[in-house]
This record gives structure tokens, C-alpha cells and sequence, in this order.
């Protein structure tokens, strides 16, 4: 009797676990579905500055047939160069540095322009 009983056990255990059930029906093909917890992405971009940066790049190496890897740098360098020739050249005068004339006719100036 025991052993018939161990047997019924064991018939139903194996009946049960090998009957398979699919409990969610499977989507169609042509359906896309989205699971109802599914949050979106965060928006990944990518920085104005590295886009400003590549626009310059292919720039100039589609606008000039001799330009190589090296010219990007080369031309901001030599921007640089001409800032600083410039700030040199034309060096921005500071209220210090004028001499008694052209303060004189700065305050006359300043003094007209406040009676208008």
C-alpha cells in the first residue's frame, strides 16, 4: 500500500511538472508591445562643442584638397597668432595711459553729451 501510494505521488508530480501551460498568450508578429513598466531612456545627445568642433573639422577638410589631419590644429594656431599680433599691435588704451589732451577733450566730450 505504501508503495502504491509513492507511486501515485510520483505519477502526479511527473504529470504535473511535464504538462506545459502557456499562461500569456504570445503577441502577434506584426505587434510590437511594450511591457507596462517600461520606462524610456533618458535622452542621450551629444555636446554642441564636440558637433561645433566636427562641423569646423570636416569644413576644412572637404574645402581644401592639401589639408591633412594636422591642418585643424595649424589653423587654430594661427588664429591664435593673429589675436595676440593684434592685441599687440593695436594694444587697448587704458584711462592711465592717455595723455592730458585726450582726457581733456574725453571729459568735454562726456560733459556735452550729459547738457544734450
Amino acid at each position: 500500500m505504501k508503495r502504491l501510494n509513492l507511486v501515485f505521488i510520483f505519477v502526479i508530480f511527473f504529470a504535473g511538472c511535464t504538462g506545459r501551460v502557456q499562461t500569456n498568450p504570445l503577441p502577434k508578429q506584426s505587434e510590437v508591445v511594450i511591457p507596462s513598466r517600461y520606462a524610456k531612456a533618458k535622452k542621450v545627445g551629444i555636446q554642441r562643442s564636440v558637433i561645433d568642433e566636427y562641423d569646423r573639422y570636416a569644413r576644412l577638410m572637404l574645402s581644401n584638397p592639401n589639408s591633412d589631419e594636422n591642418s585643424i590644429e595649424t589653423l587654430d594656431e594661427n588664429i591664435k597668432v593673429e589675436q595676440n599680433y593684434q592685441k599687440t599691435v593695436v594694444p587697448k588704451q587704458s584711462p592711465r595711459l592717455m595723455n592730458i589732451w585726450e582726457r581733456g577733450r574725453n571729459i568735454a566730450e562726456q560733459n556735452s553729451k550729459v547738457e544734450k
